[in-house]
């Protein structure tokens, strides 16, 4: 038995992370979430992509990523820092997505955080496995903390 037991392994969860965009009149909003239903469930939503995964459960070197979301300028944020609704008030914990490695590993790629930040315009975060949004979209800058955590590609 002794011999099984030390040859086993583990068999790890993993959750897709999936991102949802919807755009209104005077907003903007991705939203990034392990849920696969958001557009049934909200259909102004609509699917962009899967980023990669995330760990369903806390395993050694991973920290949680959190989402938070702010009603008043209707925006989603997502990221690993655990004192967002601290430090911003309007934005309201809603719990834990999963997890993150929080140092690069093998075969795993950096989830970027990023901010809308053109003059008079709509809020919006944005967390994604893509390095060039800024080069790509004008007005999206990289947050300073930058790095959200790692996770596995979706392809």
């Amino acid at each position: 038995m002794r011999h099984i037991e030390a040859s086993s392994f583990n068999v790890w969860k993993l959750l897709p992370l999936y991102t949802y965009y919807c755009e209104g009149k005077n907003s903007m909003n991705h939203c990034v979430t392990t849920n696969p239903d958001i557009s049934i469930n909200f259909p102004s939503f609509s699917f962009l992509q899967v980023e990669g995964y995330i760990f369903k459960e806390q395993i050694p070197e991973t920290v949680p990523l959190y989402e938070y979301y702010n009603d008043i300028v209707f925006d989603h944020y997502i990221t690993s820092l655990s004192n967002i609704s601290q430090r911003y008030p309007a934005y309201v914990s809603k719990g834990i997505l999963g997890y993150v490695y929080e140092k690069t590993q093998m075969n795993t790629v950096p989830l970027y955080e990023y901010y809308y930040d053109a003059v008079n315009s709509v809020t919006d975060h944005y967390t994604s496995t893509r390095p060039d949004i800024p080069e790509l979209y004008p007005g999206w800058v990289r947050l300073a903390h930058s790095v959200s955590g790692y996770i596995y590609p979706a392809d």
